[in-house]
């Protein structure tokens, strides 16, 4: 009887001891989980390939720039000059319309279309549906007649023909002013052109 208390004892002592490691087991494993035992990522530092790049970026930024300049460029007198070597170059000044409106004249050389001059408008009062008639006239003289047309671009415009000899007619002139057939009538559009460089665009146009 004795022997037979005994091992009832060691066995139940045996259950205690289980049941006490299987709830220690959880209670570590939360411990390993939890947030505060995690530990803080540490930011890295930027390599030195990234910060290389950004300094490249940060030293060809004002190049860039420069080159967008000198492409383009804006004279005291009104005239600007876009476009270089092999490129589509032009030259073109604003001037103002007897209905109050802006226009800019613009002579273009392009590799493409070749050489081309127009009149843009800021309004379209052109009528000129299938080809008309402009009179150009250089420092107030005897006003010359140009075919011109209206070509259908999104802003209103009026293409006028032999660009080559218009450009040379204003070399040394002060003002240009062009009638053209108009909606309301007979519009006109006078540009100051004094100071034009002739040099800017190529040799065949002077």
């Amino acid at each position: 009887m004795k022997i037979q208390s005994l091992s009832l004892l060691a066995a139940a002592m045996l259950a205690c001891a289980a049941c006490k490691n299987n709830a220690e087991a959880p209670a570590a494993t939360a411990d390993a989980s939890s947030p505060s035992s995690a530990q803080t990522p540490t930011a890295e530092a930027p390599s030195a390939d990234s910060a290389t790049t950004a300094d490249a970026a940060a030293a060809t930024a004002p190049a860039a720039d420069a080159a967008s300049a000198a492409a383009s460029t804006t004279t005291s007198s009104g005239w600007s000059y876009e476009g270089s070597d092999g490129a589509k170059r032009t030259a073109s000044v604003s001037g103002h319309g007897s209905d109050g409106g802006g226009a800019q004249l613009v002579f273009a050389d392009d590799p493409v279309w070749g050489r081309t001059a127009y009149v843009e408008f800021a309004r379209d009062g052109i009528d000129c549906p299938t080809g008309c008639k402009a009179q150009i006239s250089v420092d107030g003289g005897a006003a010359k007649t140009v075919q011109a047309s209206r070509p259908e671009t999104p802003q209103p415009r009026l293409s006028l023909r032999e660009p080559d000899k218009l450009w040379q007619s204003i070399a040394s002139a002060k003002t240009l002013s062009i009638e053209f057939p108009a909606k309301s009538g007979t519009g006109k559009i006078e540009f100051d052109v004094t100071g034009v460089d002739t040099s800017k665009l190529p040799a065949g146009w002077n």
